[in-house]
């Protein structure tokens, strides 16, 4: 989500400079996140608005109200490869008829590496990546009252050059009965037994242009770094490219 929109405030210090006024709404989980933020934009920028959003980008964008004009919708970071090939031309579209006929969207992707720095990444020998896994758990503890052992978990992330994707998984070191309070239930699982956690998704230069193309974006720039690690993408609402249908699961890459 936005988070406490540290990176957002350059584009408001843009507007500041070009002296136009916006409308900022937000969209995070955390209500707590959302207010702390606000308080402090609205102070720092006294002519913006904020209209902040508690919920989840997936299901949630039904309820934001198209913007009178213009629109731009800011989706930085690298989530979009954490959702499979159907799940992000479905939310991309939703993006672009939010955005209006004469949107925009500024899109963070993360590129294609080679192998082993991939692995290196998401297999960190501090151990950030895993401890991230295996908090998973701890949620599910605390809002379901289970009691997974999180340290009875291994990490496992392995890099699919084919698919251009990690898949994260946590991996049980011994065979465990976890019960679930808030459902009554217990779940037995095997040694040796996974639990597929995230997905990782790597793109290239060409794949990302035509992932927005389908979702009925044009891309105006495609700025990348020499080595070509990550992109920021512009890209303008084009509704006439956006494709009638969106392929089944079994079409993904």
């Amino acid at each position: 989500g936005s988070g406490f929109s540290r990176k957002t405030r350059h584009l408001f210090d843009a507007c500041a400079a070009l002296g136009v006024s916006a409308r900022y709404l937000p969209f995070d989980v955390s209500a707590e996140t959302l207010m702390e933020a606000g308080a402090r934009l609205t102070r720092d920028y006294e002519w913006l608005r904020v209209h902040a959003l508690v919920g989840d980008y997936l299901a949630g964008l039904g309820h934001v109200s198209p913007p009178a004009g213009p629109g731009l919708v800011v989706f930085l970071g690298s989530t979009i490869g954490n959702f499979e090939h159907r799940q992000a031309l479905g939310f991309l579209r939703e993006v672009q008829a939010l955005a209006g006929a004469q949107g925009w969207l500024l899109l963070g992707a993360d590129r294609v590496k080679a192998p082993h720095v991939l692995h290196a990444a998401y297999n960190d020998a501090r151990g950030y990546t895993a401890r991230f896994n295996r908090n998973v758990l701890r949620v599910i503890n605390r809002e379901l009252g289970a009691d997974f052992d999180p340290d009875a978990f291994h990490h496992y992330a392995p890099y699919d050059p084919a698919r251009m994707q990690i898949d994260m998984y946590l991996v049980g070191a011994r065979a465990q009965r976890i019960r679930f309070g808030a459902l009554d239930r217990v779940l037995a699982m095997g040694e040796g037994e996974p639990i597929h956690t995230e997905v990782s998704r790597k793109f290239t230069r060409e794949g990302l242009e035509s992932l927005l193309g389908e979702a009925g974006f044009a891309v105006e720039q495609h700025h990348e770094p020499d080595d070509a690690r990550y992109s920021l993408i512009l890209a303008r609402s084009d509704p006439v490219r956006r494709n009638a249908e969106i392929p089944s699961s079994g079409d993904d890459p």
